[in-house]
């Protein structure tokens, strides 16, 4: 389990209570800083480069808590109020072994006399820390526990009384910190809880999550991972890394890096949410899901498995070998709707099978090796482009309503069986643009225009209109049934 093991406590009664930290901070890890204020602050000041995750004030007690990412250069953190603390005031900074922020409540206050008090209820997976603060120390202070957390949080043991820090030169009429802290998936929420005998006193307190970076040389497993609002997740590896499920909300950001094994199953995209993965490992992810203006980028010098991809609304989706790699890519099977888009590029070998496009959704595949996509079918005024310079193959191929269908590409092409219906590419017809292109089995719709440097050739063009084949050497054309003439120009 995550602890709290760094931390520093300042105390006073000035309007400025300063806490000089007796530990150096890890730079890019989390300054976290709480603060329990004796009656009304009037207001607090934001602390020079941290960010306020809330604040307070009541008649009785007041609160806040301010983060920032460590330099590595903090010395000491200074939190300024409106007013003075009446009877002294807290200020506890700790270092979270975490890089951002997943959410946070809103303070919960109470200005009547309670035995408990919920911190209300943060969403999302990391490490999260709760704050209590109450009006006065004499409230929770009468032998141990000193009050309970709820829903298994930790109270901090390094506590004067419990979880509970306090200035010991100070009386009991002061406003301490208490602190507690879990690991949590999906939502945090804790109530502290007086223990019995105890008087009840006005109380503040509220939770925040955390997200949590993970490296290391070895296996790496998270189940399940979300990221919500601004939150964003980083994992770096040199061994196997495993997410199940991860998802990816607002305009949350993961990114993963290994150089070995990658499994992400399933992984689910929305909102503005972007995920990113690059490594020279494997990597698998199985299903993957993107709605609305989501995204998802991947390179990979290694193998690469995508089973199955959806991408919807306006997402989209672009899944890449790095240039300077020669790791097969698979997309199984890959599903474009609405006008999201999709992509693939890579220098080894890339299979999609199969591939579905409907509505506007576009789908761009470029390869300098060897593709294949087996089925693919458009539909609606969904678009298909195909670039490459070694083999392609298709598969079989299917289109439906205003669907289009482009191959370029220096190597052969080869679709075996092409079915068009309804108006096609362009309009009028698919277009094939390569060396040698091979089409075989046109059945169907609209007329299929074949250019090429070298000899093309078209079999079994059943039941179509003219298919037009344009070459630098004859071309050939063979079994031609119960179809319009088809026009060969030799250039």
């Amino acid at each position: 389990m995550t602890t709290i093991p760094n931390w520093s406590l300042g105390s006073g009664t000035g309007t400025t209570i300063t806490a000089t930290l007796t530990f150096t901070p890890t730079a890019g890890k989390i300054l976290l800083v709480c603060v329990g204020w004796d009656k009304s602050a009037t207001s607090f000041t934001t602390p020079t480069g941290f960010t306020a995750l809330g604040q307070a004030v009541g008649a009785s007690v007041s609160g806040a808590m301010f983060y920032k990412v460590a330099t590595g250069s903090e010395t000491s953190v200074a939190v300024t109020a409106g007013s003075a603390p009446a009877s002294g005031g807290n200020v506890w900074v700790a270092e979270i072994d975490a890089t951002s922020v997943v959410d946070y409540t809103s303070p919960t206050y109470s200005n009547t006399a309670v035995s408990s008090i919920s911190t209300g209820t943060a969403t999302g997976t990391g490490f999260a820390v709760a704050m209590m603060t109450v009006d006065s120390l004499v409230a929770i202070d009468n032998g141990p526990p000193f009050g309970t957390w709820s829903n298994s949080f930790t109270g901090h043991p390094d506590g004067a009384f419990g979880s509970v820090f306090r200035d010991s030169g100070a009386g009991t009429g002061q406003a301490p910190v208490a602190i507690a802290y879990k690991d949590v998936t999906g939502s945090a929420e804790t109530t502290f809880t007086q223990q019995a005998g105890e008087t009840a006193d006005q109380m503040w307190a509220a939770v925040v999550i955390f997200g949590q970076a993970t490296t290391g040389t070895g296996a790496v497993s998270l189940q399940p991972v979300s990221v919500a609002g601004t939150g964003s997740q980083t994992f770096t590896a040199t061994g196997s890394l495993t997410l199940q499920p991860a998802a990816v909300a607002g305009t949350g950001t993961e990114t993963f890096t290994a150089t070995g094994a990658a499994t992400l199953q399933p992984a689910v995209i929305s909102g503005t949410g972007t995920e990113t993965f690059s490594g020279t490992g494997s990597a698998t992810l199985q299903p993957v899901a993107i709605t609305g203006t989501g995204s998802e980028t991947f390179t990979a010098t290694g193998a690469a498995t995508l089973q199955p991809v959806a991408v919807s609304g306006s997402g989209t989706h672009t899944s890449g070998v790095a240039p300077t790699g020669t790791g097969s890519l698979t997309l199984q099977p890959v599903s474009v709707s609405g006008v999201g888009i999709a992509g693939a590029v890579g220098t080894g070998a890339l299979t999609l099978q199969p591939v579905a496009i409907s509505g506007t959704g576009t789908q761009t595949f470029t390869a300098i090796g060897a593709l294949t996509l087996k089925p693919v079918a458009l539909s609606g005024t969904g678009t298909l482009t195909i670039a490459a310079t070694g083999s392609l193959t298709l598969q079989p191929t299917s289109l439906t309503g205003t669907g289009a269908l482009s191959l370029t590409g220096a190597g052969a092409a080869t679709l075996q069986p092409l079915a068009i219906a309804g108006i096609g590419n362009h309009g009028s017809y698919v277009e094939i643009v390569a060396s040698a292109p091979r089409i075989t089995q046109v059945t169907g719709g609209a007329p299929v225009l074949v250019a090429a440097s070298a000899a093309p050739r078209i079999t079994a063009a059943t039941d179509s209109p003219p298919a037009t084949a344009i070459a630098s050497t004859a071309p050939r054309i063979t079994s031609a049934t119960d179809a319009a003439p088809e026009p060969v120009e030799a250039r």
